[in-house]
């Protein structure tokens, strides 16, 4: 049997699971060692990959309803293990946790395509306005990687735009250097564009585990 030739690069499973080992970095930093800034600035970007991956996902769903209702229904999983994690009360309405972001990026992505601008407009204040994480330059991320698809200069610069103006936050100092910790966001870039467009393994396992692994491991740090 003619044995199968992969591409060169990192396929989705790697991205993700790339995505979900620094999110699990970033949250220990946040939740138990405050003060481990390295830990934030790689951590940092975890975000990016999974706005990536969002996007690629809109790009190939044959079910743009079915997405949105599975991304809306672990958004209200997470709610409380997030607020547990980043706040401590159960009930937390001034932040949201970042599945509501993913979910308002589609949205976008939708009005974008059918040219909606008005629409498009309003998805973006509403992550502002409801305080999802990453707020509304997380759902401009989400936009950017399906508005630039295939163009990587253009991620990059938009992602350079998004993460030097749109956030503020504690600086790292590298030698006379004070850097934004948000900064290192730009560096996802490097394994997104090394993705090659194939699946890889894990399949459905991988993809409902990472769904899975976003509030459990959220709870269990919370509850620490």
């Amino acid at each position: 049997m003619e044995s199968v030739r992969r591409k060169f690069g990192l396929t989705a499973a790697h991205l993700r699971s790339l995505a979900l080992c620094l999110m699990l970095l970033d949250h220990v930093s946040a939740a138990l060692f405050p003060g481990s800034l390295w830990m934030r600035c790689l951590g940092r970007l975890a975000f990016p990959i999974f706005a990536f991956q969002a996007a690629e996902g809109y790009h190939h769903t044959r079910d743009f309803r079915g997405y949105c209702k599975r991304l809306a229904l672990f958004a209200v999983i997470s709610e409380i293990p997030f607020n547990l994690m980043i706040s401590g009360p159960p009930f937390f309405p001034q932040h949201q946790n970042v599945m509501l972001t993913l979910l308002l990026g589609l949205l976008c992505c939708r009005a974008y395509d059918s040219r909606n601008w008005l629409t498009m407009v309003l998805w973006l204040l509403a992550g502002a306005f409801i305080r999802c994480d990453y707020g509304a330059a997380g759902v401009w991320t989400v936009l950017t990687f399906h508005a630039f698809r295939g163009e990587k200069l253009g991620q990059l610069l938009m992602l350079l735009l998004i993460n030097l103006f749109c956030y503020d936050g504690p600086e790292i100092a590298l030698g006379p250097l004070e850097i934004p910790v948000q900064t290192f966001a730009v560096l996802a870039w490097l394994p997104i564009a090394l993705y090659n467009g194939e699946k890889g393994r894990g399949g459905r396992w991988l993809q409902y585990g990472s769904y899975l692994f976003y509030p459990v491991h959220m709870l269990i740090l919370g509850l620490l």
